[in-house]
């Protein structure tokens, strides 16, 4: 298994989503540092909640998550969706190795590099944004290292998560907008949660909540793609 998840890897344009990912970094790094500073010269009492680290960094991990949960979508769509088609399904089928293993080679070599994708631009983006506010001034209060890393790996679960939710989804319909539509609409509904109740203590359970339907998703879904794969005729 782990030859053939390296085997994926090598498939997979990794440079066309390396750049992806140092595009995405750079946007959302310019994105959460103007909103912790239009916030910081708001009047609306609501958005200086996002002077303060404590909200804005669950509101900026939200943010990557939704960026990198359409990268993972718009993968999955390259390697799975597209790639059983009819006339591809029929290529993948001579393969000498189990159907089964292929596609789970596929959605764990994506998944492995969303899981770092998301983690690195994290620790870029944050330690940026400090040493950005270190100039600027506009954060209420002192950053405490536990804001980011107390669910920095969860939210790495999210982001790779949704992509699996997403391409079993969009197999379904043997279709690639389907699979990043998807995405979108997980990711939204995650980052209004955090949006809406960034003050809240039920942030948390929700936070929690949410963590595991999308988990127990990624595993359903995981299941019904093996499993119609393998069943598929071409």
């Amino acid at each position: 298994m782990r030859e053939l998840i390296k085997l994926e890897l090598k498939k997979v344009d990794l440079k066309t989503y390396l750049i992806a990912t140092v595009a995405i970094t750079a946007v959302l790094l310019g994105l959460i540092t103007l909103l912790g500073y239009v916030s910081y010269n708001e009047g609306d009492v609501e958005m200086q909640n996002f002077t303060f680290y404590k909200s804005l960094i669950p509101l900026g991990q939200s943010m990557i998550l939704v960026a990198f949960g359409v990268l993972s979508s718009v993968m999955y769509s390259k390697i799975i969706v597209e790639a059983y088609n009819a006339k591809q399904a029929t290529l993948l089928f001579m393969y000498p190795i189990s159907r089964r293993k292929m596609m789970i080679a596929k959605l764990v070599s994506v998944y492995i590099f969303v899981f770092c994708a998301y983690l690195i631009s994290s620790l870029f983006i944050f330690p940026c944004l400090i040493l950005i506010n270190s100039i600027l001034h506009f954060m209420s209060d002192s950053f405490v290292l536990s804001y980011l890393l107390n669910s920095l790996i969860q939210f790495s679960l999210l982001a790779s998560s949704i992509g699996v939710i997403s391409v079993g989804i969009g197999f379904i319909k043997k279709s690639v907008p389907t699979t990043i539509l998807s995405s979108v609409i997980l990711g939204s509904i995650f980052c209004n949660i955090v949006f809406n109740l960034s003050n809240s203590a039920n942030v948390a359970n929700l936070f929690n909540l949410f963590l595991v339907l999308i988990l127990i998703g990624a595993v359903v879904s995981t299941l019904f793609l093996t499993n119609n794969v393998k069943k598929m005729e071409v």
